[in-house]
């Protein structure tokens, strides 16, 4: 072992040498580090020259005219409300009279 002046053998030396500072190794270890790179793409990109979707076209859904059928549905509708209301309704008086 080698002696230096302050007393310390080589080998402390080489420990000493050895640690860094906590900003040194994120520093080190943020080199070594792979960064990755997306590759974004643009909607239609590619695809211009393309036959295949030449024809493709975009999809929209119908609105149909509302008809008397449907007029006649929700008229049904209201009846078939109207008389549970009135079931209920004498249900909860026949309730009362047997009390």
């Amino acid at each position: 072992m080698l002696q230096c002046r302050d007393g310390e053998t080589g080998s402390q030396q080489d420990e000493d040498s050895k640690m860094m500072t906590l900003d040194q190794w994120k520093s080190m270890e943020e080199t070594k580090r792979v960064k990755t790179e997306f590759n974004i793409r643009k909607a239609g990109e590619g695809c211009s020259g393309d036959p295949q979707w030449k024809k493709m076209y975009a999809l929209t859904k119908k609105e149909k005219p509302e008809t008397e059928a449907d007029e006649d549905d929700e008229d049904l509708q209201v009846q078939l409300l109207c008389l549970c209301f009135l079931l209920l309704v004498v249900d909860l008086h026949c309730t009362k009279l047997s009390k």
